[in-house]
């Protein structure tokens, strides 16, 4: 609860740079160990959250001018993957996108090599095998994607691809390729416009590795565009609270579905289903609805199995530790949690709704305020 006491200890003479930077943001790229930005953002507090990535960014750029990193991997570790990629999501889950590309710009000049002229004290990319610069700009394109700036984060994956085709080393140029068809087929997307994209990204990385593949053999299997669609589906929802487009999704994924015809991989795809619209989407029914698809009654048992352990994680605030209950999903608790201080609902965002339920009736003059049957 002492920010200063804290912020003092970040910068203790005795601590070095990349211990500071950790308790600055978060632990490496790992976001389960935050440091004090991100444990901001995750209390809603972005105003605090700001001002330490700001000191943040102060300390990488006096590291960064000082010239201190003195080989690639320290370069493109505390430059890049762990320096300015990281601010860079910072600032986009923050609100200031213009800082977030200021940031990811700079990252990406060092680790595409074109930062300062090529100046060797800074860049990436002098190695033969240039498996430092691709992990960079592979994680400067997947931190673009999850603060929604797309259009960049597709420049950076075209960037990519064009680099990892000078690689010498056919095992690193596979290994990365594939690292990019992974986060795309994991990730989603988050925009329905990219959908096509995505699907040409990927074939096109299959090409790249095995460049004798038919034309025929190269397109993605239909399993594979039902991960995309989930996926998408859940971004679209988690990031604009659009739930008519995620279902449009979900839709053409049940078409897919429905025309599997190994048993596991169908099951396997309608528990997928199930998580998206019990567990994002909070229907219920539907969940139920799919459960009851599933052909033999054991792995039916099993679908109500999964749609009432995913019920049971109801929360509507998941980046907040200050509120968990939204009946008419309007973005607004219904109440806060027991110990949140007056302070804290201040620093976030959340307003509390005085219509639960959405009928149109004030709660405090509403007999049922959670309940309202259209």
């Amino acid at each position: 609860g002492d920010s200063k006491t804290a912020i003092k200890k970040l910068v203790a003479d005795d601590m070095i740079f990349s211990d500071k930077m950790d308790a600055y943001t978060y632990l490496g790229i790992n976001r389960l160990n935050p440091g004090l930005a991100l444990f901001y953002l995750n209390e809603g507090d972005k105003v605090n959250a700001l001002d330490i990535t700001n000191k943040a960014k102060v300390l990488l750029d006096d590291y960064f001018n000082s010239k201190k990193a003195t080989t690639e991997i320290l370069r493109g570790k505390n430059y890049v993957t762990y320096g300015y990629s990281k601010l860079g999501y910072l600032y986009g889950k923050a609100g200031d996108l213009v800082k977030a590309k200021e940031v990811f710009e700079k990252a990406i000049a060092i680790a595409d090599g074109s930062y300062d002229g090529g100046n060797t004290d800074y860049v990436l990319g002098q190695e033969d095998d240039r498996v430092i610069q691709t992990e960079a700009l592979l994680e400067i394109a997947t931190n673009q994607g999850e603060v929604g700036l797309l259009d960049e984060s597709k420049q950076t994956i075209e960037k990519l691809q064009k680099i990892i085709q000078q690689t010498n080393n056919n095992k690193d140029k596979i290994s990365n390729l594939s690292s990019i068809n992974y986060n795309i087929m994991e990730d989603g997307i988050l925009s329905k416009k990219h959908l096509d994209y995505f699907y040409e990204t990927v074939e096109n990385n299959i090409k790249l590795i095995y460049p004798n593949i038919t034309k025929e053999s190269i397109s993605i299997s239909e399993k594979n565009k039902i991960t995309i669609l989930i996926n998408s589906s859940r971004y679209i929802f988690v990031t604009t609270k659009n739930k008519t487009e995620s279902y449009k999704y979900l839709k053409e994924a049940s078409k897919m579905v429905t025309n599997i015809k190994e048993p596991a991989v169908k099951n396997e795809k309608l528990s997928s289903l199930i998580g998206i619209y019990v567990d994002v989407l909070d229907d219920i029914d539907k969940g139920i609805e799919i459960s009851n698809t599933f052909s033999k009654s054991a792995d039916r048992m099993s679908g109500i199995k999964t749609v009432a352990v995913y019920a049971s994680n109801y929360d509507k605030f998941r980046d907040s530790d200050l509120a968990i209950v939204d009946t008419d999903n309007d973005g607004k608790p219904d109440f806060f949690s027991y110990g949140v201080t007056e302070q804290q609902i201040a620093n976030s965002e959340l307003i509390l709704d005085d219509d639960s339920d959405g009928d149109g009736i004030l709660d405090s003059e509403d007999l049922t305020p959670f309940f309202y049957k259209k």
